[in-house]
Formats: C-alpha cells, sequence, structure tokens
C-alpha cells in the first residue's frame, strides 16, 4: 500500500513539519525504512511468541517501553532546537547515555504494565501520577483486541526507528533540520509518523 506524505498536511500546517516528515519518508522505498524495520521487529516478536497470549504480553511490555523511549527522543530534539550549535555534542551524550537511559525505562515501563494487567490498579510506585498515560490501553488488553496490539506495536516502532535515524543520520547530514524542531512540531511529527504506519499497516 503506497501512502503519499501529502496525505498527512492541510494548508493550515506548519511547513516545518511537513519538511521533517517528508525527511522520515526518505529512505520510505528502502529495507531500512522506519515503517519496514517496524515491520521487522513485528516479524521477529512474532517467532519469539509460543502462544497469542504471550505474544499479546509482548506487545503490551514492548509498546510501553517504546512510547516512553519516545518522550526521551522528543526531548532531546527539542533540546537541539535550543541548543543548535552544541548539537553534536548533545546527540553523542545521548546515545552514550543509552544504556542508562534504557534502565529507567525499564523500570518505568515495568510498573506501567503491571497497572495494566491489574485492570488499572496500583498498590503505590514511583510512577502512580503517570499510569494515565496507559488507561487507553486498559480496555484492548481485557479484550485482548490482538488486531489493535499489533497495529499500535507497528506504529510505536515505526516512530522509534523514525525519530531514531532523525536523531543520528538526517540531522547530523542536513543541520538545517534543527530550525524546523520545536516541541509542538516534534509532537506533530509523531503523530503523522503513527497515521502513517497505521494507514499502510492496515
Amino acid at each position: 500500500m503506497e501512502v503519499s506524505g501529502k496525505t498527512y498536511f492541510s494548508t493550515r500546517e506548519d511547513n516545518a513539519v511537513e519538511q521533517l516528515f517528508k525527511t522520515f519518508l526518505s529512505n520510505e522505498s528502502t529495507p531500512s525504512a522506519p515503517f519496514e524495520l517496524g515491520l521487522e521487529a513485528l516479524e521477529q516478536l512474532e517467532l519469539s511468541a509460543q502462544t497469542e497470549s504471550e505474544l499479546l504480553g509482548f506487545f503490551l511490555e514492548d509498546i510501553v517501553f517504546t512510547s516512553l523511549y519516545a518522550t526521551f527522543y522528543e526531548t532531546i530534539l527539542v533540546a537541539l532546537k535550543h541548543n543548535s550549535e552544541a548539537a553534536a555534542k548533545l546527540i553523542n551524550e545521548f546515545a552514550a547515555d543509552m544504556e542508562a537511559r534504557e534502565r529507567v525505562i525499564a523500570i518505568q515501563a515495568h510498573h506501567h504494565v503491571q497497572y495494566v494487567l491489574n485492570n488499572g490498579t496500583c498498590k503505590g510506585c514511583a510512577f502512580c501520577d503517570n499510569h494515565q498515560d496507559v488507561n487507553e490501553l486498559l480496555e484492548p488488553w481485557n479484550n485482548k483486541e490482538y488486531d489493535f496490539f499489533c497495529g499500535l506495536y507497528v506504529g510505536m516502532k515505526t516512530i522509534q526507528f523514525g525519530m531514531e535515524q532523525l536523531l543520528y543520520e538526517h540531522i547530523p547530514n542536513e543541520p538545517r533540520l534543527i530550525g524546523h524542531l520545536g516541541h509542538d512540531n516534534v509532537l506533530q511529527l509523531r503523530q503523522n509518523i503513527f497515521d502513517y504506519a497505521e494507514k499502510k499497516f492496515f
């Protein structure tokens, strides 16, 4: 299914977001395209599960983890906008902190997953104030909606790979892209990437 980048922009949307999305689409026809990498991740996850129930559990864990990770990408991308002269340094530091960052994310993801598994209840943890972020997963999880989680997984992985490529490949090669970053623009880019992946997948 071919999806054009033009699908996601109206005349009211900021040109900066369109430029960022075009950059995301720049390797669309290659095996390294974020969506293709998302499908590859899905295939590997499906192969690792023995049952559909186990696969749903893997979906839940990875979706929560990837969503939390995406917020870190959003933070660093916005930081580049405000510190463009130190972009290379910030990107290198972000890469160097990967293991520590993943440990922090894993802890928070674990508590969010337990919240969903316990049908929206928590006896008290350090992340209670943020559990509302995963409330939208409660009903689909209780109903074991395979298609919902499968599509959401591919969408979140596409966001992850797209932002990863933007940070480590596109921005170093095209520093002008930093000027298009900003909190609202990055959030809109994330939504546009998810919409794109959803349309392609379904």
